[in-house]
C-alpha cells in the first residue's frame, strides 16, 4: 500500500482544481479548505471501505472494557475478540457473547465493551480486530483509491467555488461568462458534477461496508466455556447445520 500523505493529497486536488482553466479558484479555496475538503472526502470513503485494525486491551477483573483507541462511534465495529492470547489454533470468543454498550459517567456516556456471560481475568489481554477510519493522517488510504478520494474532495471544492460565485454580485453580470454563455456559478457546478461521477463510478466497485461482516457460525472452543456457550449444539441441530 502506498503511503499517502496529505500533502501528497492536497497537491493532487490543487492541480486537478487549477486544470480546470478558471486562475480565480486559487484565491476561492487555500489549502486549508483543501485539507478539509479532503477530510471529509475520508470520511465518506471510509462508510464504503473502513480500515481493519486490531489492539491489545488489558482486562481489568470486571464484564467492561474501553474500546480501541481508534475506535470510531457510528462508523466502527467489531470484526473479532481473540481470548484467550497466544493460543494454537487462536481462540475467537462467539459473536453473541459480546457487544457495545453505552454507560453513564460523571461528564456524559461512554462506549465500552461489555462481556455477555463473564469477566475478562485481571491483567489478561484480549485482542479487537475493528473497522477503523481511513485518513491521509493515517496513511492508510489505499493506492486503488487514492484518486477516487481527491475526486470526491475536489468535487466538494468545486461546489464551494460556485457557491462563493453565487453569493458575489460580479460573476452574475454578463460580462463574467465562460463559453457558451455559462457563468461562472454554473461552470463549476458542473465541474462539481463531473469529480463526483468520478468517485460514483469507483464507488460502486467497493466492498466492505462499515458495518463490517460478522460470521455467526463460529466453531466451539473450549476456553473459556462462558464465550462459547452461544456456539454450542442446539436442542434440535448442530452447529455445524446452521
Amino acid at each position: 500500500m502506498a503511503a499517502y500523505t496529505i500533502s501528497d493529497a492536497t497537491a493532487r486536488v490543487t492541480a486537478l482544481l487549477r486544470e480546470e482553466g478558471d486562475e480565480t479558484a486559487n484565491r476561492l479555496v487555500d489549502p486549508t479548505d483543501i485539507v478539509a475538503f479532503l477530510d471529509w472526502a475520508c470520511r465518506r470513503y471510509s462508510a464504503e471501505r473502513p480500515d481493519e485494525a486490531a489492539q491489545d486491551l488489558t482486562g481489568d477483573g470486571t464484564c467492561y472494557l474501553d474500546l480501541p483507541s481508534g475506535w470510531t462511534d457510528g462508523l466502527s465495529a467489531i470484526v473479532s475478540v481473540e481470548y484467550p492470547l497466544d493460543q494454537t489454533p487462536p481462540v475467537y470468543l462467539d459473536a453473541r457473547s459480546f457487544t457495545t454498550y453505552v454507560r453513564p459517567t460523571e461528564t456524559g456516556y461512554e462506549t465500552v465493551l461489555r462481556f455477555l456471560y463473564g469477566s475478562i481475568a485481571l491483567g489478561q489481554q484480549v485482542r479487537v480486530t475493528y473497522t477503523a477510519e481511513r485518513s491521509f493522517a493515517a496513511q492508510n488510504v489505499l493506492a486503488v483509491d487514492f484518486d477516487a478520494v481527491c475526486a470526491l474532495a475536489t468535487s466538494r471544492a468545486a461546489d464551494t467555488i460556485a457557491a462563493k460565485y453565487a453569493r458575489s454580485h460580479e460573476p452574475l453580470i454578463s460580462a463574467d461568462v465562460s463559453g457558451g454563455g455559462q457563468t461562472k456559478v454554473q461552470a463549476w457546478q458542473s465541474i462539481a458534477r463531473r469529480w463526483q461521477a468520478v468517485w460514483d463510478q469507483h464507488s460502486q466497485g467497493l466492498a466492505s461496508p462499515a458495518s463490517g461482516v460478522v460470521n455467526w457460525d463460529t466453531q466451539l472452543t473450549a476456553d473459556p466455556e462462558w464465550a462459547t456457550a452461544a456456539g454450542r449444539d442446539h436442542l434440535t441441530h448442530t452447529r455445524w447445520g446452521r
